[in-house]
């Protein structure tokens, strides 16, 4: 028997709002977490794994109903050569577009 792998969560979260319109956040992370996967009947692979993650976004009220946002996200995977197979760095874009409606009584 193997010793028990363990994990925790480090996050940090700022936002910033220049006008009533516009906005910012930025959001940092820091997990470090037990990656647990089968090697065969009876035999599994555990170590604990570090992964670093870190998003920028900006958002714009148009009207008092609809806000456009926008984010980048980046993360960085610290684990050994063989899980790099598995555990890509990596990045992302998006574009959230919410509208606010109100049903009739």
């Amino acid at each position: 028997m193997s010793d028990p792998v363990r994990g925790n969560i480090t996050f940090l979260e700022g936002k910033y709002t220049f006008t009533p319109r516009f906005f910012t956040a930025i959001r940092l992370e820091r997990t470090a977490y037990a990656f647990i996967r089968p090697r065969g009947p009876g035999n599994w692979q555990a170590r604990q794994t570090t992964f670093y993650d870190g998003e920028l976004g900006l958002g714009f009220r148009l009207d008092a109903r609809t806000l456009v946002k926008g984010s980048v996200r980046l993360d960085d995977w610290r684990v050994s050569p063989p899980l790099t197979a598995f555990l890509h760095n990596g990045t992302a874009l998006a574009i959230q577009i919410s509208r606010g409606f109100e049903f009739p009584d």
